[in-house]
């Protein structure tokens, strides 16, 4: 007894079957281009659809597709030729199927896949079709990865094309179902000879982790890592000894291509009329080899110019270099030199007709290195110019190789020691900028501000150079967010910073990547910049690069939405996915009974149930920033959802996602990520163009209550947990916390907010507000949510800096009993406080407003006073309005 169990999840992904091209669309190998699409087989166009066939002649989950759509002649087409198949292959008609014919291809073993990919080129060819549209071959339960499906094609196409020169068949069409497949696809034909989008380019740029480019004239030039003997480039090159032995590399493409390649050299090599001889490339997947003279140094320019000349000359578009002679007959560096000179001269004095682009393929990293720190010496710039990498909110974010000391930021930042000692990069600095720096460094120490300080560029390119005390990887997001901060405060648009913590200080790359670029992001996204627009990550080891990109990637917000003016929302709408797509998951359970059936049955709802999940955005400070979305910011979250399989609906302010847990996790984070984003853009806006409005998430007030309102916040929240977690983070030890409210005074806000943006205006430091605490008792408490942080009731217990309203920005010092008493039931008090601290200088007791800052114009004061200049934990405000107390924190 069998019974089949359907289970169809309706859901409106509309970008999980999508009919647009990737990316990768229009890729070629050779004479035949490639398009990797998402989609379904059975509504492809090409001539061809390739339908995998077991090796019992069952059809996959693709053949039933197929005759689903293309009705019952696919199958009965099948059973009447398949005895007919050659090589495992045979072409049938297609019946109502979009396509002419279908190829239905026997699966043999993974080591053979390309054979079969192969034979259905070669039968289509023959049928004189011109397309062919291959599934994700062998990834269902064949058990193949999507990175050796893709391979398998690809290296199936090549064969193709060397055993057919010339063939109507120009084109093949990749359709994969799933999305996350796509990428693997993509990047397997990601063809380095499309020169689609090449515009001359001016310097070198990064457009992969280890690859980067330059250009002369009108020859692109790359260098990367990899195999030779892989490259899919028209001409490779080989050098060979004076005595016609092999080297190693020749050695590997004759291994790879076959002993013709061998044959011809020995016949062309005796009557060779140059110092470079053609031969064919046998089954490599290139045009031609060119097999120089391993040349010394002094020659080695003039052997690539000699080799280039051939190419061109023989019509070839494209050729790749091994790093001939690195590490053995000349110096890494010498071989780079003389290869990269060589290009250089070919392309200045032969204006070159067909030859396009040089590559240099180097097989180790410690060869790589030298090989692309040379390249600065031949930019036109002067120095590697910058990559193009991404936006953090209001700040554009790049990662570079190059040298700190050639940067033309505003500011570049040095690591030091705790007594401002310089280490490599500094002394570096000094050689470039002169002496003055390090001794302006050395003198002005004491002045540093939470172990960062700033002094003059000397004679480097920037105006100035920030100095901060090398952290550990702990430490490193708070350092460089620091760094920011005084950039900021002293009106500088860009900023520099160097592979902080790498260079034998026990920090790893990849934390030194994340933290640097973490505190990059947070200083973007929570402190408002207006001053700072660039920051650009400077690693002068170019092995290093990649990783700090990485960083840069995930950190970006993954739905690319650039924050739009707020309107007014419109009433709620359920928004979601304009396309229905119906997935089909088949299960078929046999039993002996019934009743083994509906136990079966009932785990296999169980067993999906337990997996799948739904997700929603429950920060009450998110969920009003929704309203405030654009339609295509909605689009482009509910397709960053489809993306990663996760069904996104937006209702209102409402957010919800259903899918696996780990996917509805990935998409939640996202998601809320940009919602911060968007919050912070709007509350800047609202600062720049003087809008004064309570925030959107407050809760309405009660009926009958007028004035401050304390409403009281759900323990589950997000916005609880925040709060919650900076204070236990804070305060020492491990409090029992009773409750967490939200103050939600209308008109001390509006008077706090007035103030803020006034300040804005005026004061050249930022961020100008910090997050602080202030302990009080019981009964203050309804006086400060009525009346704000007034000095009659406020300030009564410490002094010492002044006559005015003391607030920590560590609770612990707000915990202390002098400060919040506990009342009859052992409660504690603690407000977290939004506080305008702007310009601070060091308090005294019996002040009773902050002093001048120049003694001979005694209007202009500073905002605040502090305990001291260095790392200030004390922050004494004056003025009533100069503060806001946001959340109650009442604990024991």
């Amino acid at each position: 007894m069998y019974m089949y169990f359907t289970i169809f999840q309706k859901a409106t992904l509309k970008d999980l079957r999508p009919s647009k091209p990737s990316p990768a669309g229009g890729s070629r190998v050779g004479y035949i281009s490639v398009d990797v699409e998402q989609g379904s087989i059975e509504s492809e166009t090409a001539d061809v659809i390739v339908n995998p066939v077991t090796d019992n002649s069952a059809f996959t989950v693709v053949g039933d597709a197929l005759s689903k759509a293309g009705g019952p002649a696919v199958k009965s087409n099948f059973d009447s030729d398949w005895s007919k198949r050659l090589n495992g292959v045979v072409l049938s008609d297609a019946g109502a199927l979009r396509s002419k014919k279908v190829a239905h291809m026997e699966l043999p073993p993974k080591h053979k896949l390309k054979d079969a990919v192969c034979q259905c080129l070669v039968l289509s060819a023959q049928a004189g079709m011109t397309s062919i549209a291959f599934p994700a071959i062998g990834t269902g339960n064949y058990g193949m990865t999507s990175n050796e499906s893709a391979k398998a094609i690809r290296d199936g196409i090549e064969q193709f094309i060397h055993q057919n020169p010339n063939s109507s068949l120009t084109q093949v069409k990749l359709t994969i179902f799933l999305q996350k497949m796509v990428r693997d696809y993509e990047a397997e034909f990601r063809s380095p000879m499309d020169t689609s989008s090449a515009a001359v380019h001016t310097g070198i740029t990064t457009p992969s982790p280890g690859q980067q480019e330059m250009s002369f004239g009108a020859i692109k030039m790359q260098v990367q890592q990899g195999d030779i003997c892989k490259e899919g480039t028209d001409v490779l090159v080989s050098a060979i000894l004076k005595d016609m032995k092999f080297t190693t590399v020749t050695t590997a493409l004759v291994k790879a291509g076959g002993q013709s390649i061998a044959d011809e050299l020995k016949t062309a090599w005796p009557n060779r009329a140059d110092k470079v001889v053609f031969t064919g490339a046998g089954t490599l997947p290139s045009k031609k080899v060119a097999h120089m003279v391993l040349p010394s140094s002094s020659e080695l320019k003039d052997s690539v110019v000699s080799c280039l000349k051939t190419a061109d000359q023989l019509g070839m578009a494209s050729i790749a270099f091994p790093a001939i002679g690195a590490g053995g007959t000349m110096s890494r560096v010498e071989s780079a030199k003389g290869i990269y000179s060589g290009v250089q001269e070919f392309s200045s004095q032969y204006n070159p007709k067909s030859l396009q682009l040089v590559r240099v393929t180097v097989f180790d990293g410690k060869t790589l290195g030298p090989f692309h720190s040379t390249m600065q010496q031949y930019t036109t710039t002067g120095h590697i110019p910058r990559a193009p990498s991404g936006q953090i909110g209001p700040v554009a974010v790049e990662i570079q190789h190059g040298d700190l000391s050639k940067e033309t930021t505003d500011a570049i930042v040095n690591p030091v020691n705790t007594d401002g000692g310089f280490f490599a990069v500094g002394k570096a600095l000094e050689r470039v900028g002169g002496a003055t720096i390090g001794t302006e460094c050395k003198t002005s120490w004491n002045q540093r501000q939470n172990e960062v300080l700033v002094t003059d560029g000397g004679s480097l390119p920037c105006k100035k150079v920030i100095h901060a005390v090398c952290p550990n990887a702990n430490a490193m997001k708070g350092r460089v967010l620091e760094c920011l901060l005084q950039a900021e405060g002293r009106g500088l648009a860009s900023v520099s910073f160097p592979a902080i913590g790498t260079g034998g200080f026990g920090v790893s790359v990849a934390d030194a990547a994340r933290e640097t670029v973490q505190g990059i992001k947070e200083f973007a996204t929570t402190h408002s910049p207006s001053n700072v627009k660039r920051v650009r990550v400077t690693v002068f080891q170019p092995q290093m690069v990649a990783e700090f990109q990485q960083a840069l990637q995930a950190a970006l917000p993954k739905a690319p939405i650039a924050p739009t003016p707020v309107a007014p929302a419109p009433p709620a709408a359920k928004i979601s996915p304009k396309t229905d797509v119906e997935q089909v998951v088949e299960v078929k359970i046999y039993a002996c009974n019934k009743s083994d059936m509906d136990n079966a049955q009932q785990e296999v709802s169980q067993t999906i149930d337990s997996y799948m999940t739904k997700g929603y955005v429950d920060d009450d400070r998110l969920k009003a920033t929704i309203r405030h979305l654009e339609e295509n910011e909605k689009d482009s979250i509910i397709q960053m959802g489809a993306d990663n399989l996760v069904l996104v609906t937006i209702t209102g302010h409402n957010i919800e996602m259903v899918g696996l847990k780990d996917d509805v996790a990935e998409v939640r984070r996202i998601v809320e990520s940009f919602l911060r984003e968007k919050l912070a853009a709007y509350e800047l806006e609202k600062l720049e163009k003087h809008i004064i409005k309570v925030p959107d998430y407050w809760a309405p007030h009660p009926p009958g209550i007028t004035g401050a309102y304390m409403h009281k916040l759900d323990a589950t929240s997000a916005e609880y947990k925040e709060v919650e977690r900076d204070f236990l983070s804070s305060v020492g030890y491990q409090p029992q916390i009773v409750s967490i409210s939200r103050i939600q005074n209308e008109a001390k806000y509006k008077a706090y907010i007035s103030e803020l943006q006034e300040r804005h205006k005026t004061c050249p430091r930022r961020p100008i507000e910090q997050s602080l605490y202030h302990g009080t008792s019981e009964e203050s408490v309804s006086n400060i949510n009525q009346g704000g942080f007034n000095r009659s009731y406020c300030g009564k217990n410490a002094t010492a800096y002044g006559d005015g309203v003391y607030f920590a920005k560590s609770a612990s010092y707000s915990a202390q009993a002098t400060y919040s008493p506990a009342d009859t039931q052992g409660n504690k008090y603690i407000y977290q406080a939004r506080v305008i601290v702007g310009e601070y200088t060091p308090g005294k007791h019996g002040m009773k407003e902050p002093p001048a800052k120049n003694p001979a114009n005694a209007v202009v004061r500073f905002d605040s006073v502090v305990d001291k200049m260095n790392n200030p934990s004390i922050f004494v405000v004056f003025h009533d309005n100069d503060a806001y107390p946001e959340y109650l924190i009442v604990f024991k």
